[in-house]
């Protein structure tokens, strides 16, 4: 079975009315945005989707803060599967026709993570290990990029001087046992450490670069 976790701040979200198929176990929406319905009236009408839950999220740590929320909500309770999804992922290739052409696919394949992923320098567009662009517009870490994956993901240093798979966008898919080779504990740190309290915080622009780590893809 799968789940579908989407981030959703003020997003228009009637798209996941098409994900009607029957591995999928719950599509749970964490809403961030304060002033704004899940949906309007008349996309309430339209939409007819059982699997859909709602769940409330003060806005804060980006989309890194509602994945994490849902691997330490849900760590003893997983599907099989995990679709990990922005409210608009369609800039970014993802949305409803993908996240259906790889359910479909299941069955055929050893799902251990999408294949979404680019492969870049960890400091591209980073100057001095830091957010470049974003940094003056973010509530600042207390570690740069290297010390701050260090701390929270993986202190091998060959990672670093290599070539990152990341998952631009931050819309990926990942297995069960993957989210569980790491301890509740860890993601409760994560939340607790970096991720309350800021809107906008610079380990999310971290977080978005080591999805593929934090889940040990890496060591498989």
């Amino acid at each position: 079975m799968i789940d579908i976790v989407v981030a959703r701040y003020k997003e228009n979200i009637d798209w996941l009315q098409k994900l009607q198929h029957s591995n999928i176990r719950n599509i749970i929406v964490y809403n961030k945005h304060s002033g704004s319905k899940i949906f309007t009236k008349s996309q309430r009408i339209t939409i007819n989707n059982n699997k859909i839950i709602y769940k409330k999220l003060p806005n804060t740590g980006r989309e890194s803060h509602t994945y994490l929320t849902y691997c330490k909500e849900y760590y003893d309770n997983l599907p099989d599967i995990i679709f990990f999804v922005q409210g608009n992922p369609f800039p970014h290739g993802f949305g409803d026709r993908v996240i259906l052409n790889w359910i479909k696919k299941l069955p055929s394949i050893n799902f251990t993570h999408t294949d979404n992923y680019s492969t870049n320098r960890f400091f591209v567009g980073m100057p001095n290990g830091r957010m470049g662009d974003w940094y003056g517009k973010t509530d600042p870490s207390d570690y740069d990029m290297v010390g701050w994956f260090s701390k929270y993901i993986d202190n091998n240093k060959d990672i670093l001087e290599h070539n990152a798979k990341i998952y631009f966008g931050a819309n990926f898919g990942v297995s069960k046992d993957r989210i569980l080779s790491r301890l509740k504990e860890e993601y409760e740190q994560l939340i607790d450490k970096e991720f309350t309290d800021k809107i906008n915080p610079e380990a999310g622009h971290y977080m978005e670069r080591s999805w593929y780590y934090l889940f040990n893809l890496h060591k498989l």
